[in-house]
């Protein structure tokens, strides 16, 4: 091709217009990209404040603070890092600093791997708090995440009591993880009940996985309890309670061998 043939192409190429399907597409996305940048401006300046924060702490721990030209940079961003996490605190899921809250909770779990068990329970019962506040000031467009976040919480409480419970050495000891767990699982049921009536959501319309770790429990009391002598009274709640599990209504059962004798609890 010659070189006055290639530049009567390159004249015929800028004569070509666009197909105004393709403008109006275009535009619309460029348009919601800004959209979703504004959006996350608030969320990226936080995140900023806070990963200074650890470079600054950082810069602490290999002595900066003792010289003059670093020491107010290094308060200032140390101060900062500590308003994000006290802020987080309070946060509820949707909200800017709501991740910072899931990374100071999942330090807790690291530094308290003793109490695991116990601290699982605890994030529980705030995701299950945080999905009441969300419910109760009908924030709408939150609550698909927080109810997520809930149930996600409890399943993995309860598949940490599972394996605490095939892990143990002896039926004693498998007892005592039951008997430990039982009144915080019953409370948690006690409130998830409440909060999802509030939400209008049937037992029927949560997952239908089964009850596996409830019904773990409520057959370990149950024998633990089968092997004591009990009272005529205890004896009719525990006869109760073992046909609400054959029925698997195992909630139900917790509730009367909890009810049996609460000093065992």
């Amino acid at each position: 091709m010659t070189q006055k043939e290639l530049i009567a192409k390159i004249k015929q190429l800028k004569q070509i217009q666009p197909n105004q399907d393709w403008v109006i597409l275009t535009k619309a996305e460029i348009l919601r990209e800004k959209d979703i940048k504004n959006e996350s401006v608030q969320s990226r300046g936080y995140w900023n404040v806070f990963v200074t924060g650890l470079e600054e702490l950082k810069n602490l721990s290999k002595g900066l603070i003792f010289r003059p030209a670093f020491a107010t940079i290094s308060i200032i961003g140390v101060l900062a890092l500590v308003a994000i996490f006290g802020c987080a605190q309070n946060s509820l899921p949707g909200d800017v600093l709501y991740p910072v809250k899931k990374i100071t909770e999942k330090a807790k779990i690291y530094v308290l791997r003793e109490a695991g068990l116990e601290t699982k329970l605890e994030l529980t019962n705030e995701r299950l708090k945080e999905l009441s506040e969300i419910t109760q000031t009908n924030q709408v467009r939150n609550l698909a995440f927080a109810l997520q976040e809930y149930k996600t919480a409890k399943i993995e409480v309860e598949e940490q009591v599972s394996d605490l419970i095939k892990q143990s050495k002896n039926q004693e000891q498998a007892v005592a993880i039951a008997k430990k767990v039982a009144p915080r699982l019953k409370a948690i049921n006690e409130k998830e009940k409440e909060v999802f009536t509030t939400l209008g959501i049937e037992p029927e319309e949560q997952d239908n996985n089964t009850d596996t770790t409830e019904k773990t429990i409520v057959e370990l009391l149950i024998k633990d309890l089968s092997s004591q002598t009990l009272t005529e009274d205890q004896q009719e709640i525990l006869t109760q309670a073992q046909e609400l599990f054959e029925n698997q209504q195992y909630q139900q059962a917790l509730i009367k061998i909890l009810s049996i004798n609460q000093n065992q609890f």
